[in-house]
């Protein structure tokens, strides 16, 4: 919507009635200090014919062809530079470019050969007929994407035709008939799929440099990610060549690869989300939106596709992500925000705490609601639950007399290593079986026989109903104030509690087996953590949720 209501308020006549838009407010357009300014452009690209009679038609004054055969009079640049608000059909046609799924395949289409001498190259073929180093920039972007170059037939009559694939016979004036034999024996680019044609049909505007906006709906529609992911890449790369693009995209690897280059310099990336109230705008901050999928950890979750979702739940685990999206998925359908909100929900996971930080970091500032699920011993170390508060948008201090409660409690639940409890522990786990080497999970048993028994390690077994008197007191005005930011902790002290009957020494393997026994179904405890965890998402309360510290817009 975004992108048709900016091209139609462009589109419009000057001076004309201005449509009623829901997302577009207002833009502004740089016509230039003055009417040559703006004339510039167009008598650059595009061919100047003095007064005269051309087709039936009579002009008095200097005038422009532009493709497609339109024709735009001194005269009528002059009104549109004066009125300095939208500027027509026929001028949008030379200035402005705007490409649909069919309009990016036309791009790549062949042309009639034009008259090297009275005429200008309008067309993206006939740009690239007259000018090797554009040939050479779209092949090599060809051959990255897909494997093959591209060639541009010159010796086609009337026609200038588009190949794929390469010759290797030089070209010489005249060309040899083994060169020509090559050329013409080279697969047509018009026969080529739909992937191919649109790939070089959105680029080749761009390269040329032949319209100062280009503007592009869904530019991963016939793109497989791995193109995707190259075309907004590229897309960065010619950031400085004189055309300004706009996208509109749903896809991550589109923004990895508009993100991927080591400089933010003109190069901006927004989020927009529409609720009833209106539309909401936060801007992503390009060096930490690649610091995510550069990390050599971070590069391999999925946490981009958060940006496209109502909101992102952060876990320690994948194990997690798979439990918590089982029960969603188990639930009834209801109707309301949070019906959307657990449709459109986005899992991902940081397998530590610092990683999930870092994460909810930038989901923030995008704007994308973000509420984190983690163990009870969250609230140990001081490092890690003051960043991620931090990052969500609270105080670390405000917690600090109630953790103090509960690490006191806690650490008196330690106990040493009883060494005949050890010993017979270790020998039970020996003879357990009669294979030469000790299994992981005998590996483990006999690690935890001789390793004194944390409080920690005992809270995070039996979860919170340990607890009592001040201590889980505290708990609870400590845990209100985390749901509040958008941090949940699990009750039970760890996913595998939630099922205590279910062996939890192979995480995978629990899970697997409570989720093909449908176990996951019973426990009303983390039905109600991850109903709560939704209930957030769908109503958000903290700056976590707000992307405050994105640049926000509301009308």
């Amino acid at each position: 919507m975004l992108l048709s209501e900016l091209w139609e308020l462009i589109n419009r006549e000057p001076f004309g009635y201005r449509p009623k838009t829901t997302v577009v407010e207002s833009y502004e357009m740089a016509y230039g200090p003055t009417v040559d300014s703006f004339v510039k452009h167009i008598s650059e690209v595009h061919l100047a014919r003095p007064a005269g009679h051309y087709n039936g038609n009579t002009y008095s004054e200097t005038n422009y062809l532009i493709a497609g055969g339109g024709v735009i009079t001194h005269s009528d640049l002059s009104r549109i530079w004066n009125s300095q608000d939208g500027i027509g059909q026929v001028a949008t046609s030379a200035y402005c470019l705007f490409l649909g799924a069919g309009g990016r395949l036309a791009m790549s289409n062949d042309s009639q050969m034009f008259n090297l001498r009275t005429d200008h190259p309008t067309l993206p073929a006939q740009r690239m007929y007259s000018d090797r180093t554009i040939e050479r920039t779209v092949s090599e972007a060809t051959e990255r994407a897909f494997g093959f170059p591209l060639s541009v037939n010159r010796y086609s009559g009337s026609e200038i035709t588009l190949h794929v694939g390469n010759v290797s016979s030089p070209e010489t004036m005249p060309p040899s008939e083994e060169y020509l034999r090559e050329l013409f024996e080279l697969p047509l680019l018009r026969d080529q799929g739909d992937g191919v044609r649109a790939f070089i049909g959105m680029l080749l505007p761009i390269v040329t440099s032949q319209y100062p906006l280009v503007i592009i709906d869904e530019p991963e529609a016939f793109l497989h990610p791995p193109q995707a992911y190259l075309f907004g890449k590229l897309l960065s790369e010619q950031r400085n060549n004189g055309t300004q693009i706009i996208i509109a995209t749903h896809s991550e690897d589109i923004i990895k690869g508009v993100a991927s280059v080591g400089s933010s310099e003109n190069i901006s990336i927004s989020r927009i989300t529409r609720a009833n109230r209106g539309n909401s705008v936060s801007q992503i901050d390009t060096s930490a939106l690649r610091q995510l999928f550069t990390d050599p950890l971070l590069k391999f979750y999925p946490v981009l596709g958060g940006l496209f979702s109502q909101g992102t739940i952060l876990c320690e685990s994948d194990s997690d992500c798979t439990y918590y999206r089982a029960i969603l998925d188990s639930q009834p359908d209801v109707e309301g925000v949070k019906s959307a909100a657990r449709k459109n929900v986005h899992f991902s996971y940081g397998n530590g705490l610092s990683r999930m930080a870092r994460m909810a970091d930038v989901l923030i500032a995008a704007g994308v609601p973000a509420a984190v699920i983690v163990d009870i011993d969250f609230l140990r170390d001081d490092a890690d639950f003051s960043r991620l508060v931090t990052v969500m948008g609270g105080t670390p201090e405000h917690f600090k007399t109630h953790r103090n409660v509960i690490s006191s409690v806690v650490s008196g639940w330690g106990s040493k290593v009883n060494r005949i409890a050890a010993r017979a522990r270790t020998a039970a786990a020996f003879d357990s079986s009669a294979d030469k080497f000790l299994s992981n999970s005998e590996i483990k048993e006999i690690q935890e026989s001789v390793s004194p028994v944390s409080g920690w390690r005992r809270l995070k077994a039996d979860g919170v109903q340990i607890l009592s008197g001040n201590s889980i007191s505290s708990f609870r005005v400590i845990d209100q104030g985390l749901r509040e930011l958008g941090i949940f902790v699990v009750p039970c002290g760890e996913l595998e509690r939630f099922h205590k009957d279910v062996p939890s020494r192979n995480k995978a393997e629990w899970l697997r087996v409570v989720i093909e026994t449908e176990r996951f179904k019973s426990s009303t405890e983390a039905r109600l953590l991850i109903d709560s965890v939704i209930d957030y998402i769908a109503e958000p309360r903290s700056r976590s949720s707000a992307g405050t510290r994105g640049r926000k817009r509301e009308d």
